[in-house]
Parts: C-alpha cells; sequence; structure tokens
C-alpha cells in the first residue's frame, strides 16, 4: 500500500466518524426536544382550553360533577336529603330554611318556635355548570351552579376523597337545597339572618 492509498484511507475513517457522530447529536436533539415539549393542551373544570398549562396536563378527564346531565335535571319531586336525613323537595323562599336541616339543629329549632337562628357561609361558585346533587356523592343533580350564581353553605362531610358541602344554591325560581362538591366553591364570607360570621364551614 503505498502512501497515497493510505492517505485516502484514513480520510474516509475521519469523515464516517464525522457522519456518525452528527447522526447522533441530532438523535439526542431530538430526544431531548420531544421530552420538553408541552402538551397541546386539556378542557379545564369551567370548559376552558387551557393550552400548556400544569393544570392542562392534570386535568384530562371529563369532571363528573361540573356539565350538562344527558336527561336534563331531576325534577322538583326528587328530594335533596338533607345531613339530619330530612328530604328537601323543591324550591325555598329563602336559603336559610335548607341550612336548617344540619345535624343537631331541629332540636334548637323546635326550641325557638322554629327561629332559624343560624346561618351559613357565602361562597363563590369557581366552575360554570358546578352539579349541586341529592345526595353524596352520585345523587341526582338538581341544579348547576355558575360563576356569578348566589349561594350559602351550611357545612360539610367528608365522602371519598372529597369533602362535600350541604348547600343552598339560588335558581330561576328560587333556592334549591343540595350537595356539592367543596372543590367548586370556595368561602367568601359566613353570614346569615343576623349577619357576621368568620368564614368557617363546620362539619355536619
Amino acid at each position: 500500500m503505498n502512501s497515497t492509498t493510505t492517505t485516502t484511507a484514513r480520510g474516509r475513517i475521519a469523515l464516517t466518524a464525522l457522519a456518525l457522530g452528527a447522526l447522533v447529536a441530532g438523535g439526542a436533539a431530538v430526544t431531548t426536544g420531544t421530552a420538553n415539549a408541552a402538551p397541546a393542551g386539556a378542557i379545564s373544570v369551567d370548559g376552558n382550553w387551557e393550552p400548556g398549562s400544569a393544570h392542562a396536563r392534570l386535568k384530562l378527564a371529563p369532571d363528573a360533577d361540573v356539565g350538562p346531565v344527558p336527561g336534563g335535571l331531576a325534577g322538583s319531586d326528587v328530594p335533596a336529603i338533607a345531613p339530619d336525613g330530612t328530604e328537601i323537595r323543591g324550591l325555598q323562599s329563602d336559603p336559610w330554611s335548607g341550612l336548617a336541616h344540619r345535624r343537631g339543629d331541629n332540636q334548637a329549632m323546635r326550641s325557638t318556635g322554629g327561629v332559624q337562628a343560624q346561618g351559613g357561609s357565602y361562597v363563590d361558585i369557581l366552575a360554570n355548570g358546578a352539579r349541586l346533587r341529592a345526595s353524596v356523592p352520585s345523587g341526582r343533580v338538581l341544579a348547576y351552579g355558575y360563576r356569578n350564581s348566589t349561594a350559602f353553605v351550611g357545612c360539610k362531610i367528608p365522602q371519598g376523597p372529597y369533602t362535600w358541602g350541604w348547600m343552598s344554591l339560588y335558581t330561576s325560581g328560587g333556592w334549591r337545597s343540595g350537595w356539592m362538591r367543596s372543590d367548586l366553591w370556595e368561602v367568601e364570607q359566613s353570614t346569615g339572618p343576623g349577619g357576621g360570621g368568620t368564614g368557617y364551614v363546620p362539619w355536619c
């Protein structure tokens, strides 16, 4: 083998090594870019599209307690089951009638001649279409709450991974009592017929 042949062979080896190095580097770049790419987006709890956000990455499945119910809402003959076991049907003229039926409240009601002395916490609804249920956790849906809805919560109970609030929700026809998951509302202030309060929602 002469010197010219040796030089040519070495040149080919060098070019091959450079080509392989470029392929490896390119593959690493593609892999890294794919791993760091943000997801295209997802539907959030209130039905809004949130591309690439942390909330969107976590909120990939439809929420069982937000949005329209196939077949529509339950009728006024379907009762909400209050914390004390009372069945409350239809609409009330004020929020306090429904909130009165917390555990242990009936005796207080009788001793005061039916005067509702206890109030509830004014809450903001956090999701459009938040479902108000007749019972926890999968009772019939009685009404929907929206971000501009007026609602009061009297007490709460634990059920599975969530807590649920016993609520009076204002609808177009009047106040409807029922249960709503606590991550779908937040306390604005505690109030009642007498006003005042701290914003604390007690356990039922």
